[in-house]
C-alpha cells in the first residue's frame, strides 16, 4: 500500500511538474509572441503618423497597414491589452480608421472592437472615435455615389 501511495503521488508531481512546464513554456511564447506584435504595432502607427506629418501622403502605407492588420485580426483576433499591451491597444484602431479603402473591414474591425470593449480589453474612449470615421466615411462614399451616378 505505501509503495502505491508513492507511486500515485511520484506519478501526480510528475505530471504537475511537466502540465507547469507546458503552460509556462506556452505563455512564455505567447509573451514573446505578443510583445513583438504590440512592438509591430506601434511601429505601424507611427510610420503611419510620420506620413501624414510630413505632408508626403502616400495610400500605399494605409494599404500595407490594412494588409498587416487583416492579417493580424485573422490570426490572433483583435488586438487587446491582455494580448499586445495597453499601448499597442490603444494604437491598432488608428490603422483601422485609415482603412478608408476597405469599408468592410473597417466595419468587421468595429465589431471587434466593441466586443473587446465589453470585455474591459480595450479602452471604451477610443470606440466612439473609430464608429464616427466609420460614418464620415459611409456618408462620403453614399455622397460620391450619388454625385457620380
Amino acid at each position: 500500500m505505501k509503495k502505491n501511495n508513492i507511486l500515485y503521488v511520484c506519478i501526480h508531481i510528475a505530471m504537475a511538474t511537466l502540465f507547469t512546464t507546458i503552460t509556462f513554456g506556452q505563455d512564455t511564447i505567447r509573451c514573446q509572441q505578443n510583445d513583438s506584435l504590440g512592438k509591430e504595432i506601434i511601429q505601424m502607427v507611427e510610420k503611419d503618423q510620420h506620413m501624414r506629418k510630413s505632408g508626403n501622403w502616400d495610400t500605399s502605407v494605409d494599404k500595407k497597414n490594412t494588409q498587416r492588420m487583416k492579417e493580424i485580426i485573422d490570426e490572433y483576433g483583435w488586438p487587446t491589452k491582455s494580448m499586445v499591451g495597453w499601448h499597442a491597444a490603444n494604437k491598432a484602431w488608428l490603422l483601422v480608421q485609415h482603412a478608408d479603402h476597405d469599408v468592410e473591414f473597417q466595419k468587421k474591425c468595429l465589431k471587434l472592437m466593441k466586443e473587446a470593449v465589453e470585455k474591459k480589453e480595450a479602452n471604451k474612449k477610443i470606440l466612439p472615435i473609430l464608429q464616427i470615421g466609420l460614418e464620415l466615411t459611409l456618408i462620403n462614399l453614399n455622397f460620391l455615389e450619388r454625385s457620380f451616378a
